[in-house]
C-alpha cells in the first residue's frame, strides 16, 4: 500500500522527525500498520525515545507494544 512504502521511505532517512510524525497519527492507523510503524520505530535510539515517551503521555498504550517490543523499550528506559 501507499502508506507501507511511505514509512518505508521514512524508515531510511536519519532525520529525528521521523519518529513524531509516525507516534502523532498512532489512533489512524491500522493494527497492521501500528506493527510496521514500531518495527520502523525501533530501528533507531533515537526513534526509540519517542516510542517511551508516547508510552510515558498515554499516545500509545502498553498493551499495543507486542511483549518483544515491551522488553526492549523497558530495558532502553532503565539505561537512560
Amino acid at each position: 500500500t501507499l502508506r507501507s512504502a511511505a514509512l518505508a521511505a521514512l524508515g531510511r532517512t536519519d532525520s529525528p522527525q521521523v519518529a513524531d510524525l509516525l507516534v502523532s497519527d498512532w489512533r489512524h492507523y491500522s493494527p497492521t500498520l501500528r506493527n510496521s510503524v514500531l518495527q520502523t520505530l525501533f530501528q533507531r535510539e533515537e526513534w526509540l525515545n519517542q516510542l517511551l515517551k508516547a508510552l510515558e503521555t498515554g499516545v500509545i498504550a502498553p498493551t499495543e507494544i507486542p511483549a518483544a517490543g515491551r522488553q526492549f523499550s523497558l530495558s532502553l528506559a532503565k539505561r537512560n
